[in-house]
């Protein structure tokens, strides 16, 4: 993890704003056999001697029905990309479960450059908070366990910002590793994890700590990051479930 962390239409083809848990994510928007418009996550893409295979998730309240074999208009944004990215994708594979829809693309390889560079950039989807629904967070030097409570700015299965005070960074400015737990909505039981603070940056009045998920740091790593990972999957769908919704209205 590094700074980066600190990190639709009618006729007229009106771009709607991504909301800000996945505006810098890359998104995939499709029409479905129906005509109506479709948000996606663009999760993953691996090389195919045909194309570039592009894997991407939807809501599975809000999900399109596509023909497998048949070809499609999609539609690439945010991610950073400066501009959106059109292709002719066939649809190839389909799969899903109760949460999500997946699918899976091939599109022409004369746009896998400009995917790459942004699929490639972030090795873990990162999701915020939404404002109404805050994630109670705290931490303590592991040398000193007295709990301080920080703001969650954004978290993944990789890591977490967050943001703290200057007074506590007068308790934390010789700290290396920290414990975190977050309460996250819909779990009984807070998700405590240690992390390595990677960097910290002043922004504002506040401290801006960059914090890095050590699997051996942590001996029960994998359940614990399943768990981070249902909070990341659970704010995923409400933000596309949103975009569709805007959509639809």
């Amino acid at each position: 993890m590094d700074e980066a962390i600190d990190r639709e239409s009618d006729s007229e083809d009106i771009q709607l704003p991504l909301p800000s848990a996945i505006q810098e994510e890359l998104t995939i928007k499709i029409t479905g056999n129906d005509d109506n418009l479709f948000y996606g996550l663009v999760v993953q893409s691996a090389d195919d001697e045909k194309g570039v295979r592009i894997i991407a998730d939807f809501p599975a309240a809000s999900a399109p029905i596509l023909t497998v074999g048949k070809r499609t208009k999609v539609e690439f944004g945010g991610g950073q990309l400066h501009e959106p990215l059109f292709a002719d994708a066939r649809v190839v594979f389909r799969t899903g479960d109760v949460f999500r829809q997946r699918y899976q693309f091939l599109v022409p390889k004369e746009i896998k450059e400009s995917l790459g560079v942004v699929i490639n950039r972030r090795k873990a989807i990162r999701v915020r908070p939404r404002p109404e629904e805050p994630v109670q967070t705290t931490l303590f030097n592991v040398n000193e366990p007295v709990l301080h409570e920080a703001v969650l700015q954004d978290v993944s299965t990789t890591g977490a910002c967050v943001l703290v005070t200057r007074d506590l960074e007068e308790d934390f400015y010789t700290a290396i590793n920290v414990n975190l737990s977050f309460s996250f909505p819909e779990q009984e039981q807070p998700v405590e994890i240690i992390g390595r603070i990677r960097y910290r940056k002043l922004s504002g009045f506040v401290i801006r700590y960059g914090i890095e998920f050590d699997a051996k740091l942590n001996p029960n790593f994998e359940d614990t990051v399943d768990r981070i990972q249902s909070y990341v999957t659970k704010r995923l769908v409400e933000e596309v479930e949103r975009l569709n919704t805007i959509q639809a209205a």
